[in-house]
């Protein structure tokens, strides 16, 4: 089966979709990485479009995480493992963040990068997938091994997936702005 991982479109130099960020440009909520319902300990942060005087787009983009309008969240609404998570822009009102809450173990046999020189064991890519990995949620992430030190933590590799269905929804309603590439089957 066919694996996606979910990237932002970028147009030369730029990306289609409007930066958002804080005031400080190093907005990260950590939490993001860790496939758990987050929904009812989340406080809105208060960010803002990294471009001033710019217009919103459907999709807003950070290196740590992607924001959707209201529209594209209802048109993604119908998949269990997101959750929206609203973060208000300044000047713009809310947009959510889909947090992707399913994900399953590195399936064996999968290709990973691991950080120059191999000290702790976290996954820094998947380059390919096992030929007969299906995964069982349309939207999910992969969780770190569980003795490296992001393991430990709960948290994940930080690419975002989807099989072909959970791909065809997002580039359906936002892509403009996110395109899938499929990850190679080892």
């Amino acid at each position: 089966m066919a694996v996606y991982e979910l990237k932002p479109v970028s147009i030369g130099p730029d990306f289609s979709a409007e930066w958002f960020d804080d005031e400080k440009c190093v907005w990260n909520d950590e939490r993001l990485r860790c496939p758990v319902s987050l929904v009812h300990d989340w406080k809105t942060p208060k960010l803002k479009l990294h471009r001033a005087g710019r217009a919103p787009t459907a999709v807003l983009f950070n290196p740590n995480a992607f924001a959707v309008s209201q529209g594209v969240r209802e048109r993604l609404s119908g998949f269990e493992e997101l959750e929206f998570l609203p973060v208000e822009i300044e000047g713009h009102g809310n947009y959510f963040i889909p947090h992707i809450i399913a994900s399953c173990e590195v399936p064996e046999g999968s290709q990973v990068s691991r950080p120059e020189p191999p000290v702790n064991g976290n996954i820094v890519q998947i380059k390919a997938f096992p030929a007969n990995f299906e995964p069982t949620a349309a939207f999910f992430r992969i969780l770190q091994p569980r003795n490296s030190p992001a393991g430990r933590k709960g948290r994940s590799v930080l690419a975002q997936y989807a099989n072909a269905r959970g791909a065809q929804a997002m580039v359906s309603v936002a892509g403009q702005y996110i395109c899938t590439h499929e990850v190679p089957l080892a």
